[in-house]
C-alpha cells in the first residue's frame, strides 16, 4: 500500500497515526487540508514518479524605473522586482506579485515552468535565479528564461527517493550523496 493510501485511510480513521502506518510518533493533522492534498495527489498519480510539467499562469507588469530606491519601494507594495530575458526576447524588466509567485514556488518548485503574461504576451518561462535575504530568507528577485517548447534545454532536477530500503530496515543508514541530476529534454518534459 502506497504512502498515499495510507494517509488517506489515516485521514477517514481518525487523524493521527498509527504504530503500523509511516511513523510510531503520533502527529495530529488538520483533516481538510490534508485530504485535499492526499486528493489531488492520487487524482494526479501517473505510471512512474514522473508527472508531466504543467505551465502555471503568471500575471506581470513592465517595470518604469530600475534602482534600489525603486526596488524597496514596490516591495513594500507586495510586489517583486523581475526580469524576462531569452533566446527570442530582449531583457525586459518587470514586477511581479511576490504571493502568486511565492504559492507557484510552494506548489512545483523552483524549477516550474510559468506562463509568463505581460502586456497582452505570453512567455513560457522557467525561473533561472531567485534571489532570497540572507537574513529573513524572503524573496528579493527572480529571473525568468524564456524557453522554446520545442527545444530541449539542460537543467537540474532533484532525486527524491521512494520507499525504504532494506538495509534501514536492517537498521542501516541510508546517505544523500547526490541531490540533484542534471538532465537535458523538453521543457514540459521535465519531472517533477
Amino acid at each position: 500500500m502506497g504512502m498515499e493510501r495510507r494517509l488517506l485511510n489515516l485521514l477517514n480513521t481518525g487523524g493521527h497515526l498509527q504504530k503500523d502506518c509511516i511513523s510510531s510518533k503520533r502527529i495530529l493533522f488538520t483533516r481538510k487540508v490534508y485530504y485535499a492534498k492526499i486528493r489531488d495527489i492520487l487524482r494526479n498519480k501517473r505510471k512512474g514518479s514522473a508527472f508531466k510539467m504543467e505551465a502555471l499562469a503568471l500575471e506581470a507588469k513592465i517595470r518604469e524605473n530600475k534602482g534600489k530606491g525603486y526596488a524597496k519601494k514596490i516591495r513594500r507594495e507586495g510586489l517583486l522586482p523581475s526580469v524576462l530575458y531569452g533566446p527570442e526576447v530582449e531583457t525586459l524588466p518587470l514586477q511581479v506579485q511576490t504571493r502568486e509567485l511565492e504559492k507557484i514556488i510552494n506548489k512545483a518548485g523552483e524549477r516550474a515552468l510559468i506562463k509568463l503574461k505581460v502586456d497582452g504576451k505570453e512567455y513560457m518561462t522557467l525561473i533561472r535565479e531567485i534571489q532570497r535575504s540572507p537574513v529573513k530568507g524572503e524573496i528579493l528577485h527572480a529571473d525568468f528564461y524564456q524557453v522554446s517548447l520545442k527545444e530541449e534545454l539542460e537543467t537540474q532536477v532533484p532525486i527524491v527517493f521512494v520507499g525504504e530500503s532494506p538495509g534501514i530496515k536492517e537498521g542501516g543508514v541510508l546517505q544523500h550523496l547526490l541531490r540533484e541530476l542534471d538532465i537535458k529534454c523538453l521543457p514540459t518534459k521535465i519531472p517533477e
